[in-house]
């Protein structure tokens, strides 16, 4: 995704300069009363170069949080610009509050300034549904600030909270936000792309939540964080699910090293959501965590495909992508991810999953198919894994069903393919399984129904263990055409095994 720099015209005539309403600009008197009257021209205001002690609004609204939503009103058509890291807005009360705020307004932006201080440079605050349309914030700086941008309506999540549209932070550059940097709230077509985190070890560098739809989060770059973006829904029955849902969202292209938590955290009605091609090191928990919300309905389609992600080195328990969201009817996708220095690489505890292509190197398993249920449907083919354990079918004692492992390359120190619970319908056909030396064994299944083992190739270095063992009953399954250099231990096969055209003596291969 390329991105374009924001142009800004002037719809309210033509700008006014706070200099010529008395502003000093030296960082020590106070150009309150300056700003002030240079915005109530309802013009754009200039902002030459210089520090601009400044508190905007001394009378609190009422509210929740006042000092969050008092601060200068701005009015359709302004920008607020100077001449980037020199024109500098320095808050200058104890009292902490917003710069700025859009409550009725379309098209205004901040632009080419630096924020020391305050609560945060603008809230939107909308006073009825869509009543802010089209706020800019590009090519800032933030410092020493509680949170960066508020976008959005949403103090405690209520009834009363009003969306906003088209909010856009762009190549915008912070430095250590006390909570967040970028929040959007019940905003639709949010973007934030271009921006550079560092040091949010406070709270999320991008929070899109509440309701916030048409989100895009590309090309960010964050260093040093707690965490890197969430997009999440309330769990609450007090509000209208169906205007507190936040969906439809792409996070891509994104760069994010020493995440101390999770990188990117889902926890909503999860429908349309693209999650491609970011880079998440450092992280002690997640990479990417998708979790479960209550009350919203959703189809669960989710895209996770071609990010890179590797866990802290001093992490034991890291996971690269867990996806706990159980309900909707699509499968998600996970495709060409490559995961490393991780317990886990992906944990799924849903039905209907499709999981290709990329590489996973974890001390634990590289795949671990965990539902509390019954486990339906997971398709994973051409993965390339080394691990403990490459895939294992946990099925917590319920059934395993319809589990198709393909054209994997896996090298494992304990299992290969391992299924803890009788497994019904599953596929293990075309894969190389490797390992120098084993402790358990190659393919071990429980009581299998239904399944197909075949042209497999099993290369263990032991003279103990076997290539393919089958817990208790087998029925009605296939073994064909596998080589391995260990036997089958087949246990119990009822009269419909096929088993035929297998190599069981070939030697290893180092």
């Amino acid at each position: 995704m390329s991105l374009t720099k924001v142009s800004f015209s002037m719809i309210n005539g033509a700008p006014v300069n706070v200099l010529d309403y008395g502003a000093k600009g030296n960082g020590a008197i106070d150009d309150t009363a300056a700003f002030a009257a240079a915005l109530a021209t309802g013009k754009s205001v200039y902002i030459p170069q210089g520090t601009y002690k400044v508190a905007p609004v001394s009378t609190p609204v009422s509210g929740t949080e006042p000092n969050r939503t008092s601060a200068w009103v701005l009015t359709s058509g302004q920008t607020i610009y100077g001449d980037g890291v020199t024109s500098v807005l320095l808050w200058g009360s104890a009292t902490v509050q917003c710069f700025f705020k859009a409550t009725t307004a379309t098209n205004i932006a901040l632009r080419d300034l630096k924020f020391d201080g305050g609560y945060s440079s603008i809230i939107v605050y909308p006073d009825t549904d869509g009543s802010v349309d089209g706020v800019v914030v590009s090519d800032c700086y933030f410092s020493n600030m509680l949170i960066d941008v508020i976008g959005g309506n949403q103090l405690a999540l209520n009834s009363d909270s009003k969306y906003s549209k088209n909010i856009l932070v762009q190549n915008c550059i912070t430095s250590g936000p006390a909570v967040h940097s970028i929040l959007f709230t019940n905003c639709y077509n949010a973007q934030a792309l271009g921006n550079r985190f560092n040091n949010v070890t406070g709270g999320y560098c991008i929070d899109a939540s509440q309701g916030s739809r048409n989100v895009v989060l590309a090309d960010n770059v964050a260093q040093t964080c707690k965490y890197f973006c969430k997009v999440e829904s309330s769990d609450t029955t007090s509000i209208d699910p169906t205007k507190f849902a936040s969906h439809e969202v792409i996070i891509a292209n994104n760069t994010a090293l020493s995440v101390d938590t999770y990188g990117i955290f889902v926890n909503s009605a999860a429908d349309h959501i693209v999650i491609e091609s970011n880079i998440m090191v450092g992280f002690f928990n997640y990479g990417i965590f998708l979790d479960q919300v209550s009350n919203y309905t959703h189809n669960g389609s989710i895209s996770i495909a071609d990010n890179v992600l590797s866990a802290a080195s001093t992490s034991t328990t890291a996971i690269g992508i867990l996806d706990s969201l159980a309900s909707g009817t699509l499968p998600h996708v996970f495709t060409g991810n490559v995961i490393d220095r991780v317990d886990t690489g992906i944990k799924i505890s849903r039905k209907n999953a499709v999981i290709t292509g990329g590489s996973i190197s974890a001390s634990g398993s590289a795949i671990l198919l965990n539902v509390p249920s019954i486990l339906d449907g997971v398709c994973i083919t051409g993965v390339k894994i080394a691990a403990a354990t490459g895939i294992n079918c946990n099925g917590t004692g319920q059934p395993v069903k319809r589990i198709t492992v393909n054209a994997c390359d896996i090298n494992f120190t304990s299992t290969a393919i391992y299924s803890q619970s009788s497994i019904y319908q599953s596929i293990f056909n075309n894969n190389t399984l490797n390992s120098s030396a084993p402790t358990v064994g190659g393919i071990v299944l429980e009581t299998p129904i239904n399944c197909s083992l075949q042209n497999n190739t099993i290369n263990m270095n032991t003279s103990t263990l076997n290539s393919i063992t089958t817990a208790t009953a087998t029925t009605d399954c296939i073994f064909v055409g596998n080589i391995s250099n260990r036997a089958f231990n087949i246990n119990a096969p009822s009269a419909g095994v096929i088993n035929s055209g297998n190599i069981v003596n070939a030697a290893y291969v180092a």
